[in-house]
């Protein structure tokens, strides 16, 4: 049996001391949530470690400054840690489909997904004290300045903001799903989508200012002054100062995922990178995956 590796979701602060999910399944189907092991990576120099070990889809993690983490474990709920080194890991299980997970500090994480009755439903709180928002729609990705300051984008253009207690659609020019949203400040924001859309927006609202025609954008960040794209199979991207333009920086990096909170890092199927400055690039985790004990397939 080959199988294929592939990491997702980076979240931390600096490459040296960085967190993703890490998958593999096997080749000889298409991939499938259903079929595919996962694990949370911990990449810190040289001493690589993999925690969490499951036969489970991890579709998003996010890693707080104490070293706090919170999982999204599709199937069965949230997963978190007060010692993403140490563990243990305790569930949160809502019986409900997670899509997501995102906070703004330890005491404000934000989750996402669909209930059984295909209501759409979010969650915010910390550890296991976890209380029910109102949800805008099918939401991908949240982003934010604030725990009352909050953007989410979704599936059929969705984007909205939330102030606190109540979310006020955006109206966008597009149908397409809405992978990344990255808020800077009150006035600056950037949004990109599955089928190339690239809109930035402020406190006036939101325009498209270019289409990628090669491939998905997956996500996005403002970094060092410029604005990262991650395109997946086209590299990793950066808008070309106030043109509506994009330039393939990185096309070794294949992106499909953005934390810009301390340097910029960005997961890629056969590794994770990272760069301080935006002009020197660092990776750590190529083979790692392979090398792991794998959990007995179910």
């Amino acid at each position: 049996m080959a199988l294929v590796y592939s990491f997702h979701g980076v979240s931390g602060f600096a490459l040296r001391d960085s967190s993703a999910i890490g998958m593999w399944w096997d080749d000889a189907a298409p991939f499938s949530p259903y079929s595919c092991h996962s694990c949370v990576a911990l990449l810190r120099g040289k001493m690589l470690g993999a925690r969490l070990i499951i036969n489970r889809y991890l579709s998003t993690l996010w890693r707080s400054a104490s070293g706090a983490a919170y999982v999204t474990d599709t199937f069965d709920g949230l997963r978190w840690t007060t010692d993403i080194d140490k563990g243990p890991w305790t569930l949160n299980d809502w019986d409900v489909t997670l899509n997501g997970v995102w906070g703004t500090d330890d005491d404000h994480v934000f989750t996402w997904g669909q209930k059984t009755d295909r209501s759409f439903v979010m969650y915010q709180g910390s550890g296991a004290t976890f209380t029910p928002m109102p949800s805008p729609g099918e939401v991908v990705r949240v982003h934010g300045t604030s725990p009352k300051n909050l953007l989410a984008v979704g599936a059929g253009g969705l984007l909205a903001h939330w102030d606190g207690s109540s979310w006020t659609p955006i109206p966008v020019d597009t149908r397409e799903t809405l992978m990344g949203v990255f808020m800077a400040s009150d006035d600056e924001y950037y949004v990109v989508g599955e089928q190339g859309g690239f809109f930035d927006g402020s406190a006036h609202g939101c325009r498209r200012r270019l289409t990628w025609r090669d491939s998905i954008l997956a996500d996005v960040a403002k970094f060092e002054g410029s604005v990262w794209v991650a395109g997946m199979r086209s590299g990793l991207l950066r808008l070309v100062g106030n043109t509506a333009e994009l330039e393939v920086v990185k096309p070794q990096l294949k992106a499909n995922s953005l934390d810009a909170r301390g340097e910029l890092l960005l997961a890629c199927p056969d590794k994770v990178a990272g760069t301080a400055n935006g002009k020197d690039f660092f990776s750590n985790g190529a083979g790692y995956l392979e090398k792991i004990e794998k959990p007995v397939p179910r």
